[in-house]
């Protein structure tokens, strides 16, 4: 069963999509900020994809935490999340599932970047 780190501030948003990560037989770890993302991951925690949210208060917003990431452990795909455009994203090679996104969307954006990650280190 894949391990989902999800990082998203908004409580209710996080709870929503943490439910509907464990409805598709996903295992998650939930954290709110880009901080405690590093700390989970350092951990030696195993991840098998990170989805971030854009938008993350602090020092760090979801688009640093996506590069040191992809800096540091390059064999965890990452997958952003906004509600805002899609351009900023696409400017730094990075997928993105649009906020609001629904059931369907979510499933199929897991599926692609864990098949693309699978590929990669097949």
């Amino acid at each position: 069963m894949p391990t989902i780190l999800v990082v998203e501030d908004n409580p209710d948003v996080l709870a929503l999509t943490v439910g509907m990560l464990e409805q598709l037989g996903y295992r998650t770890i939930a954290v709110d900020s880009a901080r405690a993302a590093l700390k989970e991951i350092g951990s030696g925690e195993s991840v098998d994809l990170a989805f971030i949210d854009v938008m993350l208060p602090g020092d760090l917003d979801g688009l640093g935490l996506a590069h040191r990431i992809r800096e540091r452990h390059p064999q965890i795909p990452v997958l952003l999340t906004s509600g805002y455009s899609t351009a900023l994203s696409a400017r730094h090679g990075l997928p993105m599932l649009r906020k609001p996104y629904q059931f369907a969307d979510l499933a199929r954006a897991m599926e692609e970047q864990l098949a693309a990650r699978a590929q990669e280190t097949a």
